[in-house]
């Protein structure tokens, strides 16, 4: 038996089982972003290996590379997952009406699971449908996170292979069962009393979901194996609840833009209740590891999938890290003095996306890196025009340089914590990213011949849209420079479109209308999208 803090979660380790392995199993967060290659360094935890009563040893270990053994005690960093934060982001439109069921003779309400499937969190919503009323929320990270960060990677682990497909299919349905299971037990909910699911999630979670190989998802043209909306028990794959149940999983419409964005989609007002086109020019954007935008307007909507890399939730950054206690979530700069805050107000660990966004905006807004991205000198500030204002030797002190590069110093650390640095690499990666999510949205708008000055409406979708400063993501040029007020983040659009469609057949049918009607761009096709990917490189409004 092993045992996981601060949770004290007990598990039974399976022979060969790393503790990555393991912790994925038992409903743990540590973050796999290497696919276990070893290489990442994100699955560091302290492990104390107890041989005897008098005889233990503690230190750190990779995760991913550690084999679980008994008697072992694993420290994992108390975190806030994004699963965690993403969960209180559920608002459904002012104008839903649901149509609620009428309650069971024998059994009374009927309950039914809305589930929203990411490639990092997993979130489940229990809804009493006899009236219309959520009961609770369950989120967590995506266990199949162990066997890798984006879709590709698990693609690549499932490719050619029944037992590790149908593992990922086991990895997410228990996980879905998890949190059914632990709702409805709070809430003393029978299980026959669960009578429906509606899944939503991007196409290669679809797949997984199903047990159906998503290996065409990797290779030119990208085509599905299936795109429309299915409907089936609930025992065919194991799901908690009643035994003739069915569970809906919503339709997607392309290969890397899943139902998840159609259920977005409806939470809006891109389209009309009628599903009327939009008259209005409205720019829907769902950033994660890969960028979903949706563009309505002229009567069409566009849609595309940019491979945004896993940058913006820390993947890919040196100390980057998921929304976890100790990670630094906002950064002020000003010529004076440069300020953090840490998610649950703990000592620095690492930084998250909205930390990653703030941290780059505030840069490029006060001239510390330019447009290029690079990061200027010490002695280049020094020496710079800035208008009769000048940096202070506590701001300058900030900027590292060794061989000619530099790097920003956002926390120096102490003789129990290690420094957390910005580094000029990563700036590279946000420009990558950045240049992804702004070429795709410059391409669509081209496609409608509409200009930035011409959007009415800005949304951006998910729980790293809704932690984000609009105006830092504004600054480092990540979205179009419009007018802050005509700019939301509107939460799990993802998980409010699976509830509207468990709580209304209507929106079910409607969401299955909407996918019919969306035009899919595959941006690489795209004459002029290169040219667009390299001009977005540059930082600034």
């Amino acid at each position: 038996m092993i045992t996981f803090l601060p949770k004290n979660i007990k598990y039974e380790p399976k022979p060969g089982e790393t503790v990555l392995q393991a912790a994925s199993s038992a409903g743990v967060d540590i973050n796999g972003s290497c696919m276990g290659t070893g290489v990442c360094g994100k699955c560091k935890v302290r492990i104390t290996k107890v041989k005897d009563t008098s005889n233990s040893e503690t230190r750190e270990y990779l995760a991913c590379q550690t084999l679980a053994e008994d008697h072992m005690i694993i420290e994992v960093s108390e975190s806030e997952t994004i699963g965690e934060r993403k969960k209180k982001l559920i608002n459904l439109p002012s104008w839903f009406e649901p149509e609620l069921v009428p309650a069971d003779e024998s059994m009374g309400d009927v309950y039914g699971a809305a589930v929203d499937v990411g490639t990092t969190t997993l979130v489940v919503l229990i809804w009493n449908l006899s009236k219309g009323e959520l009961v609770d929320v369950y989120g967590r990270v995506n266990p199949q996170s162990a066997y890798g960060a984006d879709v590709i990677s698990r693609i690549t682990f499932v490719r050619d292979n029944e037992a590790k497909l149908k593992k990922m299919q086991q990895l997410l349905i228990g996980a879905i069962n998890e949190g059914v299971g632990k709702i409805c037990k709070e809430q003393e909910i029978n299980e026959d009393a669960l009578k429906k699911y509606v899944v939503a999630c991007n196409t290669t979670m679809s797949h997984l979901f199903l047990g159906v190989s998503p290996e065409a998802l990797a290779v030119a043209p990208f085509e599905p194996t299936f795109t429309d909306a299915r409907e089936i028990k609930i025992s065919e794959i194991g799901l908690w609840g009643y035994s003739v149940a069915l569970v809906y999983l919503a339709g997607t419409f392309a290969g890397h833009v899943g139902s998840d964005i159609t259920a977005g989609i409806i939470s809006t007002d891109i389209i009309t209740t009628d599903i009327t086109m939009p008259a209005k020019a409205h720019l829907f954007i769902d950033i994660g590891t890969n960028g979903e935008i949706v563009l309505g307007g002229k009567g069409q909507i566009l849609a595309c999938s940019t491979a945004a890399g896993p940058a913006f939730e820390g993947s890919s950054i040196t100390q980057g890290m998921r929304a976890a206690k100790g990670a630094i979530e906002r950064v002020n700069i000003s010529y004076d003095e440069v300020e953090i805050e840490t998610i649950g107000g703990a000592t620095p660990v690492g930084i998250c996306g909205s930390g990653i966004i703030d941290a780059v905006g505030e840069l490029v807004h006060m001239g510390i890196v330019d447009r290029t991205g690079r990061i200027l000198s010490a002695e280049e500030l020094r020496d710079k025009n800035l208008g009769g204002n000048t940096f202070s030797e506590d701001v300058l002190k900030h900027l590292i340089s060794h061989h000619g590069i530099n790097d920003f110093l956002l926390y120096d650390g102490d003789f129990r914590h290690e420094p957390v640095i910005l580094t000029q690499k990563d700036i590279r990666e946000i420009q990558l990213a950045k240049a992804a999510i702004s070429a795709g949205i410059n391409v669509m708008m081209k496609e409608l011949g509409l200009d930035p000055g011409d959007l009415d409406e800005i949304s951006v979708a998910g729980a790293f849209g809704n932690y984000i400063r609009i105006e830092s993501a504004v600054d480092m040029g990540l979205l179009p420079d419009i007018p802050k007020e005509k700019i939301h983040s509107i939460g799990n659009s993802a998980g409010a479109g699976a509830s509207m469609m468990l709580l209304s057949p209507t929106w079910a049918q409607r969401s299955e209308a909407t996918a019919k009607q969306i035009k899919h761009i595959e941006l690489a096709s795209q004459p002029g999208f290169q040219e667009e990917y390299m001009n977005a490189m540059t930082l600034g409004r």
